[in-house]
């Protein structure tokens, strides 16, 4: 032309449902999953789909006793974090720990025949031991039907990892990006809270104890118990405790004060202390210390048969003053 310009053939416009196939097979398979299977030969076509699907029959052959060497003690390694770490997912999901153990080393091997990636850690994670105990938890109580609990848990095991096949089958992993970092960050804090909230009933050695994961069932599950073992020990009808110091051989003045501050703590719920056959360098130290002063002479004897009749004689004589001739022998 003469003014330099040159035509540009665009071409038929597309139709919109090509558009379409085109873009979202670009999303969804960037890399083609059928390509391998576009060979002419038939054969090499069924390799190419084997090592697709098992791609442990593409890496096997070149396998080296090298590689094996440093596979192993890798092994070890993971192997010696995995085994607490699957059991501990397992009491977070309350869940026998043997199953915890048995999803810390039959996944990887799993993956190691199917998986793609070598850079993957495949097992158990926290956050879906707590969502299997609050979901199912609310549903079915493990200490009245564990059988029912444990059969929806692997229900729930089988369920997911249909799901998770059919995302990974549909290149649907691009759907992280779309989360936000506050989105995730605030997904880690909140698991890490709810694990240390949970490790609260060992802590605490607390029998009963919530399904719940929030921190306002926690906590007050927590005060909940600790209400109990104060109402518990407002009952108690002992008022004597016999220490028989027959295989004490030596003492020092730290040893003094800690007992000292056993006979304050027990003195507040109006418990005695008594000591019986103490040793004769034990009994100076002790005296010296002004400790047999505080706790009185008379609580100090050679045999245990003497303490007990002692304080049962004491606590008759207590139980006659105050509900006539009704005596209790059972607070020694």
């Amino acid at each position: 032309m003469s003014d330099g310009r040159v035509p540009v053939n665009f071409g038929d416009p597309r139709k919109y449902s090509k558009v379409l196939k085109s873009d979202v097979k670009e999303a969804l398979f960037p890399d083609d999953p059928f390509r391998q299977f576009r060979h002419p030969s038939k054969l090499q076509r069924f390799k190419n789909g084997l090592c697709y699907f098992v791609p442990m029959v593409e890496w096997l052959p070149n396998y080296t006793l090298s590689l094996f060497k440093f596979d192993l003690l890798s092994g070890i390694t993971i192997a010696s974090l995995a085994i607490p770490q699957g059991i501990s997912y397992a009491k977070l999901a309350n869940i026998p720990p043997i199953i915890g153990l048995y999803s810390s080393f039959i996944p990887p091997l799993i993956y190691a025949v199917f998986g793609s990636s070598k850079n993957i850690a495949v097992g158990t994670v926290a956050a879906s031991s707590l969502l299997i105990a609050q979901n199912i938890g609310e549903e079915v109580s493990v200490d009245k039907n564990p059988t029912l609990y444990l059969n929806l848990v692997f229900t729930t095991a089988f369920i997911t990892g249909v799901f998770q096949t059919a995302l990974g089958f549909l290149r649907l992993g691009i759907l992280v990006d779309f989360l936000s970092h506050s989105t995730i960050t605030g997904f880690m804090c909140g698991t890490a809270t709810i694990i240390i909230l949970q490790q609260l009933k060992g802590f605490f050695g607390l029998v009963h104890f919530t399904s719940k994961t929030d921190v306002v069932s926690v906590i007050g599950a927590i005060i909940h118990n600790w209400k109990e073992e104060e109402e518990l020990t407002k009952g108690n009808d002992i008022e004597h405790i016999i220490l028989d110091l027959s295989g004490v051989t030596a003492i020092d003045m730290s040893g003094i004060e800690t007992l000292d501050e056993l006979r304050k703590s027990l003195g507040v719920n109006g418990v005695k202390i008594t000591l019986v056959n103490p040793r004769i360098d034990i009994m100076e130290k002790m005296l010296r210390s002004k400790f047999i002063d505080k706790i009185g002479k008379e609580s100090v004897f050679l045999s245990v048969e003497e303490a007990i009749e002692s304080c049962k004689f004491s606590l008759n004589t207590s139980k006659r003053k105050s509900n006539g001739d009704h005596s209790n022998t059972s607070g020694v």
